[in-house]
């Protein structure tokens, strides 16, 4: 019989402080990045979306 649920991990839960940094600098690039698009956006003056909307 099979079980749905995942055998138990035996490595260490604790984390390096080198995967932390990396994982930090990941987040800031994907978070600047982002915000270098909205800015470009903006600064090109296009719109995210068009669209209209009726209220009943």
């Amino acid at each position: 019989m099979t079980s749905a649920v995942p055998p138990p991990r035996t490595e260490d839960t604790t984390e390096s402080p080198a995967q932390r940094s990396s994982r930090r600098s990941i987040a800031a690039a994907l978070l600047l990045g982002a915000v270098g698009a909205a800015l470009a956006l903006l600064a090109s003056r296009q719109a995210w979306a068009h669209g209209t909307a009726s209220v009943a």
